[in-house]
Formats: C-alpha cells, structure tokens, sequence
C-alpha cells in the first residue's frame, strides 16, 4: 500500500529585530521604520522581542547594502525613493 504525504504547514523562520540587526548588519532603528512603512510585517513577539520573517529581512537587507555601497552613505528617503521605483514601497 504506497504511503501518501500529508501536505505539511510552511512555516516562516522568524527572527528577532535584535539579531536581524546582528546578523544583517541594519541599524534596529531603521528595522523598526521598515515595520512603521509596513516592509516588515511584525510575526509575534517572544517575551519582549518582536519577531520579523528572516526572509523579508535578508531582501530588504540586501537593498540596503546595495545603497549604502552605491552612493556612500545611506539616506532614508533615497531608500524610500528606491523601494517605491522597485514596487516594494507604495505611495
């Protein structure tokens, strides 16, 4: 009798703002704005950690980087302006 899969639940890996900040190099502050803009959808809280999906952090966090070594520095409203040219931010 062959064995059928039963259709298992994805679940995001969630991270902490504090350890995204560690491990992706982006100020918490700057986290805690994506969240406000609503780039980050907040998944829970553990204790007094708010968890973020680590995926979300790592795109955004790349897009991040790649501003920071284009132009020097980073500005948020040229983030801004770079996330709505690429659909991620609307308004």
């Amino acid at each position: 009798m062959p064995m059928t899969a039963e259709p298992m639940e994805h679940k995001e890996e969630e991270i902490s703002l504090r350890e995204a900040s560690r491990r992706y190099g982006v100020p918490q502050p700057l986290l805690s704005r994506w969240i406000r803009w609503g780039l980050l959808e907040l998944k829970g809280r553990r204790g007094k950690e708010y968890r973020v999906s680590t995926q979300a952090v790592r795109r955004l966090a790349e897009i991040y980087h790649e501003i920071r070594q284009q132009h020097g520095s980073f500005r948020g409203r040229r983030m801004r302006k770079i996330l709505k040219e690429r659909g991620l931010l609307g308004g």
